[in-house]
């Protein structure tokens, strides 16, 4: 809800979202306080080694976009969207 009284994009509050779900599931973090230095560094390495659109954050959506018939699909994220994700987190901290 902060976020949105923010007015912060629909896209960039997905990519915190996406985060957050990678530290749950992964970490096991649930609380915010509880996310290290070395469970963000693992999320960055997840992002390069995973690639393009591999992760959804709602199943459904697979269902409407198709990922999987892309061209592109599964092939190495840019380091540029690298960078946006690290943009993103170190403003979230902040």
């Amino acid at each position: 809800m902060y976020c949105q009284n923010k007015n912060l994009s629909r896209k960039t509050i997905q990519s915190y979202e996406q985060a957050f779900a990678y530290l749950s599931k992964e970490h096991s973090v649930e609380r915010l306080v509880e996310v290290r230095t070395g469970h963000l560094r693992q999320y960055i390495a997840y992002l390069q080694e995973r690639g393009k659109y591999t992760v959804v954050n709602r199943e459904a959506s697979k269902m409407v976009n198709h990922p999987d018939k892309r061209s592109d699909f599964k092939k190495q994220v840019s380091s540029v969207t690298i960078n946006n994700y690290i943009r993103n987190i170190k403003v979230y901290f902040n």
